[in-house]
């Protein structure tokens, strides 16, 4: 089990990496900005409009819209993030065509769709909408890295994670507790801005999707660190 100078030192390096590496939270940032747009223009046109004119069918349209800009908008964070994230960790040094490489590995894609689908159906579901935070954020918390780094399908990265949840639970709820603080944070910070005409949403969307980055960092991190510690597989006889 590793210690808490171990964790310690995964956070602390992936907040080097980042700081030398600032070209890693331009997509975040720029993603950020169009999310931000568009979902301030989608409720305005529905979400108030709608409130405006006693329209639910508007209000409604409005949410799932919206739901579905920052769906995307968190899918594209996360695969440039992860690409320039791997390669930062790996060689120090990290460039945009790291994370559009991502999108040309057809392992990596299937996993970022499905890890994103099944999020929101479980999201959609009533009652059990807790179960999203649950799969996407713990047991599959390492499919994209394990399909960026391996090349793999979706269901190789999903057994990965969930093997590497059960083996190491204690480093990674603490990860996850850490990131979750980092984001509740973000979230306060965003929410203070939020009410900004036009300008507010746009910085609290970036807020969001810098924090993304971050935390994608640490969690790359883990996993390559895990990686390298599990020995490799015997050939078969």
């Amino acid at each position: 089990m590793q210690s808490s100078e171990d964790l310690g030192s995964t956070f602390g390096r992936a907040w080097q990496l980042l700081s030398s590496n600032w070209n890693i939270a331009i997509p975040a940032v720029i993603l950020g900005i169009i999310g931000g747009i568009l979902v301030h223009l989608v409720a305005s046109m529905f979400i108030t409009g709608g409130a405006v004119v006693g329209s639910l069918g508007a209000i409604l349209l409005g949410g799932l819209l919206t739901l579905a800009i920052s769906t995307v908008i968190q899918i594209l964070t996360i695969g440039f993030t992860t690409g320039m994230g791997v390669a930062a960790w790996r060689t120090g040094k990290a460039d945009i065509s790291d994370g559009t490489a991502v999108f040309s590995n057809g392992g990596a894609v299937q996993t970022l769709i499905l890890w994103m689908v099944i999020g929101v159906v479980l999201a959609l579901i009533p009652v059990l909408g807790w179960l999203a935070d649950i799969v996407l954020m713990f047991l599959l918390i390492y499919a994209v890295p394990a399909a960026v780094v391996s090349g793999e399908g979706a269901g190789a990265a999903f057994g990965e994670s969930v093997n590497i949840v059960t083996k190491n639970f204690l480093p990674t709820l603490i990860i996850i507790l850490l990131i979750a603080c980092i984001g509740f944070a973000g979230g306060i910070l965003g929410a203070m801005v939020s009410f900004v005409p036009f300008l507010g949403k746009i910085v609290a969307m970036v807020i969001q999707e810098v924090i993304v980055a971050y935390g994608m960092l640490v969690i790359i991190g883990e996993y390559l660190k895990v990686r390298a510690a599990t020995p490799a597989a015997p050939p078969p006889a």
